[in-house]
């Protein structure tokens, strides 16, 4: 990981390491609340995660209706004192949130390595399909008049025709990157958002790594999240050339 500089503020807002998978006997919702005493030290506040399936009602004659069904808990959500640390245990897997202010890998790796060793213990028999790091980055661009010259701070294409006497007024673009020698795939998110400083552009910048497989029942999902480090890096450093990446420096 050396060839990467370490940010003194990364631009990260949300850091999510994710297991997914099934139980082959079923899992009882109750087994999932239980796991709040072993939580609770670091995580002492629980709350309910919901299914809803949302659809629309028509009827000849009347508005159309917006729906929403309840469909029992899925699981529960274990919160840190401070709100910035989140352990989901589902009946389709775990998941490790971290949200900003974003410190290090190196504080944020053990914690969820920790949680999931928490969760597997509970549940051995999870057979595991697919495992994933992601991260959403927020970057604030300094503009003049709502404008910023793009390519003084990102190395990435954007989509459209260049050598327009146009203002690009916003942008979305998306693509799928594959590792053939790690097997990792990564879907690659950046598009523009709203920003309440008038004097910045906002980038939203979302990584998100994964491996899925019938062979990943076997599988330490902490080893892959350090994999799928390298992958994450490798895309977000290369979507910024040295004066973007000052930014966070």
């Amino acid at each position: 990981m050396s060839e990467f500089q370490k940010l003194t503020h990364p631009p990260a807002v949300e850091a999510i390491l994710d297991v997914q998978g099934a139980f082959p006997n079923g899992v009882q919702i109750e087994a999932l609340a239980a796991l709040h005493e072993s939580f609770q030290k670091n995580y002492p506040k629980r709350t309910e995660e919901k299914i809803f399936q949302l659809g629309f009602d028509f009827q000849a004659g009347q508005e159309l209706r917006a729906t929403a069904q309840d469909h029992g808990l899925r699981g529960y959500r274990f919160h840190s004192p401070d709100e910035k640390e989140i352990v989901q245990c589902r009946k389709d897997g775990f998941t490790f949130n971290r949200l900003k202010p974003y410190t290090a890998w190196e504080d944020v790796y053990p914690r969820a390595v920790e949680a999931w060793g928490v969760f597997r213990k509970a549940f051995p028999d999870m057979v595991i399909s697919r495992v994933s790091l992601r991260y959403i980055n927020q970057i604030f661009l300094p503009c003049i008049d709502g404008l910023v010259e793009l390519d003084d701070y990102l190395a990435i294409q954007l989509p459209g025709p260049k050598n327009l006497d146009l203002t690009r007024a916003a942008f979305m673009g998306q693509s799928i990157f594959g590792d053939a020698v790690s097997g990792l795939a990564a879907n690659y998110v950046v598009t523009q958002q709203p920003a309440s400083d008038a004097n910045k552009v906002c980038i939203l910048l979302d990584i998100d790594v994964f491996y899925a497989g019938p062979e990943l029942s076997e599988t330490n999902p902490p080893a892959l999240w350090e994999k799928m480090r390298y992958l994450k890096n490798k895309l977000f450093f290369g979507s910024l050339n040295e004066k973007g990446i000052a930014l966070f420096q």
